[in-house]
């Protein structure tokens, strides 16, 4: 997240935690994505 953050002067406020129900995806650590799961986490 830093590469996106940093050159459009953008703070990072705080770490957090989701719920198992969430995945975090990036990509090419550019395009960050949170996507929800059917069940379980999985």
């Amino acid at each position: 997240m830093e590469n996106v953050l940093l050159p459009v002067n953008g703070t990072l406020l705080c770490e957090t935690t989701t719920e198992p129900a969430y995945r975090l995806w990036s990509i090419n650590d550019r395009h960050p994505a949170m996507v929800r799961v059917k069940s379980n986490g999985r």
